[in-house]
């Protein structure tokens, strides 16, 4: 988890409000079910965007593992790094670098259309004010 996650998690929490919290202490919740049973199901869309911006980050990582597995073992390439073996010196094989890249697309597309529904869910409560 990078510092831009926490950074992003805390200014959500801090958006919702502290009736909740106060709430469930009075109901005689502790610090952590009160995170467990109100607080987290809460987070639901800032952790769906989160968790796609992460897989997004990660699939797509490009100089890490360049660093990583540098010009050893070719069986080792990521996806990305394979991409780039298809622009050689003088030309550029395209018609491959394009299917490649559509590969490369699929996960993240499904990802993103398994987590859409977070993603709506917290625009429609963001939109209710009361």
């Amino acid at each position: 988890m990078t510092a831009v996650n926490l950074f992003f998690m805390r200014q959500y929490f801090l958006t919702i409000p502290k009736d909740f919290e106060e709430a469930a202490k009075l109901d005689g919740a502790g610090y952590f079910k009160t995170f467990w049973r109100v607080m987290l199901p809460l987070a639901g869309p800032a952790i769906a965007a989160l968790a796609i911006l992460q897989f997004q980050g990660t699939w797509n990582d490009f100089f890490w593992p360049l660093i990583l597995f540098g010009q050893g073992n070719e069986h080792l390439y990521t996806m990305q790094l394979g991409l780039a073996q298809f622009t050689l010196t003088y030309q550029t094989q395209w018609p491959l670098l394009m299917a490649g890249s559509i590969l490369a697309i699929l996960p993240i597309l499904v990802i993103f259309l398994i987590f859409q529904r977070f993603f709506i869910a917290g625009v429609t409560a963001a939109g209710i004010k009361g």
